[in-house]
């Protein structure tokens, strides 16, 4: 018995009140989280209309409840705006140095990766030992990730100091 993909459908909601920009993002967030069949989700119309792709059997129950979503991110966000206490020149016009990717993530959607490599063997050994080690090993592997954390928060800390600090001392002054 085969599995057959059900069609897909373009589904509109319309919003009472134009999203702002942080609302937008937050619906975003929930609306991808409704069914693992949606994607491409956007706002249209200056932020009064939501639309997104989804299987077209689940429409009706999918519009309803992505109207339902938009309007509590609404009401919960009705007062809430972005508040920049300070942006230097360079914010103006950013530039980033590499694709965004990292070694062994995968970025598979909104809010979620795939591991390989490096990260995926170390996932692995850790969820192994939670199921089949006794507590001494378990302890083992804790002090494990233990040490794996201050090595990235010492490298993360060496970068800043040594890196960075200097770059954005320079571009303050």
């Amino acid at each position: 018995m085969s599995a057959t993909a059900s069609p897909v459908t373009r589904i509109s909601v319309s919003l009472t009140k134009p999203a702002n920009d942080m609302v937008q993002e937050e619906i975003t967030k929930r609306v991808h989280h409704l069914s693992k069949g949606i994607a491409n989700v956007a706002f249209e119309e200056g932020g009064t209309r939501l639309v997104f792709d989804a299987p077209a059997d689940q429409a009706s129950d999918l519009t309803a409840r992505a109207a339902d979503a938009a309007q509590r991110v609404q009401r919960s966000l009705r007062n809430l705006a972005r508040n920049v206490v300070y942006k230097s020149h360079p914010a103006d016009s950013p530039t980033f140095k590499g694709d965004g990717n990292a070694a062994g993530v995968i970025f598979t959607g909104p809010g979620q990766v795939a591991l390989r490599g490096l990260p995926l063997a170390v996932f692995e050994l850790y969820l192994r030992v939670q199921d089949r080690a006794g507590a001494q090993v378990r302890y083992a592997m804790a002090a494990g990730l233990f040490v794996l954390a201050a090595l990235i928060a010492f490298g993360s800390h060496a970068a800043y100091t040594f890196v960075w600090s200097p770059f954005l001392w320079k571009l303050d002054n």
